[in-house]
């Protein structure tokens, strides 16, 4: 079962561009790119689940698990019921916190005394990296440099610049949330 949810992970990203590349007909090169927190965490979830690597499999529970819960309860989609890339988006972010609580619940993972705050480094790394990436490819992976149209969780926390300080707080706190079930247990 572990293998088959690694290998639905890892495939999730080729057939959101196979649908893409099929439906969207001025779709840009620059906003396939696997770039997008969850297409990274596809991968991310997929080698944690076959490796030993505690990194990893950190990032997936602590990152995948708000990260894709935000996109479940307000996707940024385009493209509405019943089209194949929403059926594909809902998909992919359904492995991805499958993966995230299959870890604990089934392989039987517990973090390590710090994971959650190097899994808070590793978002505040890919919030710096986008806000390069993407004033260079004319993006917005992460939603650093707008929030997203359509309203999300963003549109809470302030106008750019400010509601990037506010997602690090949040998820800060999000992170820290998540691991009392872990202290609780001990």
């Amino acid at each position: 079962m572990t293998s088959f949810l690694a290998y639905l992970l890892f495939v999730s990203y080729p057939i959101s561009i196979i649908l893409s590349s099929a439906l969207i007909p001025d779709l840009r090169w620059q906003s396939i790119l696997p770039l997008h927190m969850c297409s990274i965490l596809t991968l991310v979830a997929g080698l944690a689940l076959i490796s030993e690597c505690p990194f990893l499999r950190a990032v997936t529970y602590f990152i995948a698990t708000p990260v894709c819960a935000q996109a479940l309860i307000t996707p940024a989609l385009a493209y509405r019921f019943p089209s194949p890339i929403f059926f594909e988006f809902f998909a992919s972010h359904m492995l991805i916190v499958t993966a995230a609580f299959y870890l604990p619940l089934v392989m039987g993972w517990r973090p390590r005394k710090k994971d959650f705050v190097r899994a808070f480094f590793f978002g505040l790394a890919y919030m710096l990296a986008m806000l390069v990436i993407n004033p260079l490819l004319g993006t917005n992976y992460g939603f650093v440099s707008n929030r997203p149209a359509g309203g999300s969780i963003l549109d809470l926390l302030g106008e750019w610049p400010i509601y990037l300080f506010g997602m690090a707080t949040v998820g800060f706190a999000g992170l820290w949330l998540i691991s009392l079930p872990f202290k609780i247990l001990k």
